[in-house]
């Protein structure tokens, strides 16, 4: 992690007139838990396997920790960004470039590299 958060940094410095009092929204990609698991397996090499499990589940599971988790997993699916009343400004507005911040599997493949 020592080039993405200086590329954003860089950005929200150099358009205060667009960043000034906004979130910036620092995801380059939109993934399902799944898209994430299937790359993950692809890169690391090994199986994966990804099945929904209900928050109910999740409690029976691992009890009041299980709990918390699926709240927090069913938040991120319900409340969206635009959801959340923040004043966001992403890449395109920042004016960053996809090549200059790697996804998933580019991050995958950094830790990869260094384990």
């Amino acid at each position: 992690m020592t080039i993405t958060p200086g590329v954003w940094v860089r950005q929200i410095l150099a358009n205060p007139s667009v960043s000034h009092g906004k979130y910036a929204n620092v995801a380059p990609e939109t993934l399902s838990f799944g898209e994430m698991l299937k790359i993950w397996g692809e890169v690391t090499g090994r199986q994966t396997v990804y099945f929904n499990v209900s928050p109910k589940e999740y409690e029976d599971a691992y009890g009041v920790g299980g709990a918390e988790l699926g709240d927090q997993l069913v938040f991120g699916e319900l409340v969206t960004d635009w959801e959340t009343g923040l004043e966001l400004v992403g890449m395109e507005e920042l004016g960053i470039k996809k090549e200059e911040v790697p996804g998933l599997r580019a991050t995958i493949e950094g830790f990869k590299a260094i384990a």
